[in-house]
Protein backbone atom coordinates (compact mmCIF):
# COMPACT_ATOMS: atom_id res chain seq x y z
CA UNK A 1 0.00 0.00 0.00
CA UNK A 2 3.02 2.49 1.11
CA UNK A 3 4.02 1.83 -2.79
CA UNK A 4 1.33 2.58 -4.38
CA UNK A 5 0.71 5.68 -2.24
CA UNK A 6 4.51 6.87 -3.28
CA UNK A 7 3.73 5.73 -6.63
CA UNK A 8 0.68 8.08 -6.41
CA UNK A 9 2.25 11.14 -5.36
CA UNK A 10 5.49 10.55 -7.62
CA UNK A 11 2.47 10.56 -10.41
CA UNK A 12 0.39 13.42 -9.42
CA UNK A 13 3.68 15.83 -8.52
CA UNK A 14 4.95 15.09 -12.59
CA UNK A 15 1.82 15.29 -14.13
CA UNK A 16 1.30 18.77 -12.05
CA UNK A 17 4.58 19.59 -13.38
CA UNK A 18 4.45 18.88 -16.55
CA UNK A 19 1.72 20.71 -16.99
CA UNK A 20 2.69 23.88 -15.65
CA UNK A 21 5.61 23.93 -17.71
CA UNK A 22 4.02 22.98 -20.81
CA UNK A 23 1.25 25.70 -20.25
CA UNK A 24 4.15 28.52 -19.68
CA UNK A 25 6.38 27.09 -23.13
CA UNK A 26 2.72 27.54 -25.14
CA UNK A 27 2.32 31.00 -23.68
CA UNK A 28 6.07 32.04 -23.90
CA UNK A 29 6.51 33.40 -20.40
CA UNK A 30 7.86 29.96 -19.25
CA UNK A 31 11.42 30.23 -17.50
CA UNK A 32 12.61 30.54 -13.50
CA UNK A 33 12.90 33.93 -13.95
CA UNK A 34 10.04 34.57 -15.13
CA UNK A 35 7.93 32.17 -12.56
CA UNK A 36 10.31 34.10 -9.63
CA UNK A 37 8.89 37.71 -10.98
CA UNK A 38 5.14 36.23 -11.19
CA UNK A 39 5.53 33.90 -7.48
CA UNK A 40 6.16 37.32 -6.33
CA UNK A 41 3.10 39.22 -7.21
CA UNK A 42 0.77 36.51 -6.60
CA UNK A 43 2.50 36.58 -3.15
CA UNK A 44 2.22 40.29 -2.66
CA UNK A 45 -1.26 40.30 -3.72
CA UNK A 46 -2.86 37.47 -2.64
CA UNK A 47 -1.47 38.10 1.10
CA UNK A 48 -1.03 42.10 0.97
CA UNK A 49 2.56 41.86 1.28
CA UNK A 50 3.93 45.62 2.00
CA UNK A 51 7.16 46.46 -0.16
CA UNK A 52 9.51 46.11 2.95
CA UNK A 53 8.06 42.76 3.80
CA UNK A 54 9.23 41.55 0.81
CA UNK A 55 12.57 42.99 0.98
CA UNK A 56 12.71 41.88 4.44
CA UNK A 57 11.52 38.00 3.16
CA UNK A 58 14.14 38.32 0.13
CA UNK A 59 17.06 38.87 2.68
CA UNK A 60 16.11 35.74 5.18
CA UNK A 61 15.80 33.23 2.26
CA UNK A 62 19.17 35.05 0.31
CA UNK A 63 20.88 34.13 3.24
CA UNK A 64 20.48 30.83 3.48
CA UNK A 65 20.42 30.88 -0.02
CA UNK A 66 23.36 28.08 -0.49
CA UNK A 67 21.96 25.85 2.42
CA UNK A 68 18.57 26.01 0.51
CA UNK A 69 20.13 24.88 -2.72
CA UNK A 70 22.61 22.19 -1.35
CA UNK A 71 19.96 20.75 0.52
CA UNK A 72 16.72 21.01 -2.41
CA UNK A 73 19.76 19.30 -4.58
CA UNK A 74 20.58 16.21 -1.87
CA UNK A 75 16.50 16.41 -0.98
CA UNK A 76 16.44 15.77 -5.00
CA UNK A 77 19.05 13.24 -5.03
CA UNK A 78 17.98 11.10 -2.89
CA UNK A 79 14.49 10.85 -4.08
CA UNK A 80 16.00 9.86 -7.55
CA UNK A 81 18.17 7.18 -5.59
CA UNK A 82 15.14 5.72 -3.96
CA UNK A 83 13.31 5.69 -6.74
CA UNK A 84 15.87 3.88 -9.11
CA UNK A 85 16.52 1.93 -6.43
CA UNK A 86 13.10 0.54 -6.13
CA UNK A 87 12.48 0.25 -10.16
CA UNK A 88 16.31 -1.73 -9.78
CA UNK A 89 15.58 -5.53 -10.85
CA UNK A 90 16.13 -7.83 -7.61
CA UNK A 91 15.96 -5.14 -5.62
CA UNK A 92 16.14 -6.36 -1.91
CA UNK A 93 14.21 -4.84 1.26
CA UNK A 94 17.58 -3.60 2.68
CA UNK A 95 18.45 -1.62 -0.25
CA UNK A 96 15.48 0.33 -0.09
CA UNK A 97 15.08 1.05 3.38
CA UNK A 98 18.60 2.08 3.22
CA UNK A 99 17.90 4.28 0.38
CA UNK A 100 14.98 5.41 2.38
CA UNK A 101 16.61 6.29 5.56
CA UNK A 102 18.73 8.84 3.24
CA UNK A 103 15.80 10.26 1.60
CA UNK A 104 14.40 10.82 5.53
CA UNK A 105 17.37 12.26 6.40
CA UNK A 106 17.57 14.75 3.31
CA UNK A 107 14.21 15.54 4.41
CA UNK A 108 15.17 16.08 7.97
CA UNK A 109 17.64 18.28 6.77
CA UNK A 110 15.82 20.77 4.76
CA UNK A 111 12.96 20.72 7.11
CA UNK A 112 15.09 21.85 10.43
CA UNK A 113 16.36 25.02 7.49
CA UNK A 114 12.47 25.23 6.71
CA UNK A 115 11.87 25.83 10.60
CA UNK A 116 14.76 28.42 10.56
CA UNK A 117 13.67 30.30 8.33
CA UNK A 118 10.01 30.21 9.58
CA UNK A 119 11.28 31.52 12.68
CA UNK A 120 12.83 34.19 10.80
CA UNK A 121 10.11 34.75 8.42
CA UNK A 122 6.76 34.75 10.24
CA UNK A 123 6.98 37.81 12.95
CA UNK A 124 7.34 39.78 9.40
CA UNK A 125 3.55 39.11 8.48
CA UNK A 126 0.81 39.96 10.39
CA UNK A 127 -1.60 37.51 11.93
CA UNK A 128 -4.00 38.13 8.73
CA UNK A 129 -1.22 37.10 6.32
CA UNK A 130 -0.28 34.30 8.76
CA UNK A 131 -3.98 33.39 8.69
CA UNK A 132 -3.77 33.28 4.84
CA UNK A 133 -1.04 31.14 4.40
CA UNK A 134 -2.61 29.00 7.16
CA UNK A 135 -5.23 28.13 4.86
CA UNK A 136 -3.63 27.83 2.07
CA UNK A 137 -1.92 25.32 3.26
CA UNK A 138 -4.54 23.04 4.25
CA UNK A 139 -5.92 24.23 0.75
CA UNK A 140 -3.40 22.24 -0.84
CA UNK A 141 -3.06 19.18 1.72
CA UNK A 142 -7.09 18.72 0.87
CA UNK A 143 -5.74 18.78 -2.41
CA UNK A 144 -3.21 16.23 -2.38
CA UNK A 145 -5.33 13.94 0.05
CA UNK A 146 -8.07 13.64 -2.74
CA UNK A 147 -5.65 13.52 -5.90
CA UNK A 148 -3.82 10.43 -3.56
CA UNK A 149 -7.53 8.89 -2.78
CA UNK A 150 -9.09 9.36 -6.29
CA UNK A 151 -5.62 7.99 -8.23
CA UNK A 152 -5.78 4.92 -5.76
CA UNK A 153 -9.24 4.24 -6.18
CA UNK A 154 -9.09 4.36 -10.82
CA UNK A 155 -5.75 2.24 -10.48
CA UNK A 156 -7.68 -0.35 -8.72
CA UNK A 157 -11.11 -0.26 -10.67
Amino acid sequence: MKKSIWLAVALAATVAIGGIVTLQAQDGSGGPARWRQRGWANAQAKLGLTDAQVTQIKAALRAEKTALTELSLKLHDAKIVLRQTINKAGATEAEVRAAATQLGAAEGDLAVLKAKLHARISPLLTPEQLAKIQAWQEKVDDFVDGAIQTFINRMVE
